[in-house]
């Protein structure tokens, strides 16, 4: 049994067209002058200089794992891979790589 579809367009889905106009809502751009875009220009480069640089990445001084960890008890370094701390010398802000402290 076919069904009588009362819709226009080739749309094979059934959907109807709408019969309001769609009109796309546009909002106007402000015509800036050239001076007030210098003076945006700045003020974002003086925003860019206050945020600063990164801080430098550190040195990776510990290559090889083991070299790192003679003479550190067995005990020590499992307690801190567990805590998520350099296995070195336990603290949270560097990873055993990068640790310059003595054992």
């Amino acid at each position: 049994m076919l069904k009588a579809n009362n819709f226009s367009g080739s749309n094979s889905s059934g959907k109807r067209k709408s019969e309001k106009p769609t009109t796309a809502k546009t909002t106007k751009q402000p015509k800036y002058t050239a001076k007030e875009k210098s003076v945006y220009k700045a003020k974002k480069k003086e925003q860019k200089v206050e945020k600063g640089k990164a801080a430098p990445r550190q040195k990776i001084i510990h290559r090889v794992w083991a070299e790192s960890h003679t003479g550190i008890d067995q005990k020590v370094v499992d307690e801190g891979k567990a805590k998520g701390q350099c296995t070195r010398c336990t603290l949270t802000n560097h990873g055993c790589n990068h640790c310059q402290k003595d054992i």
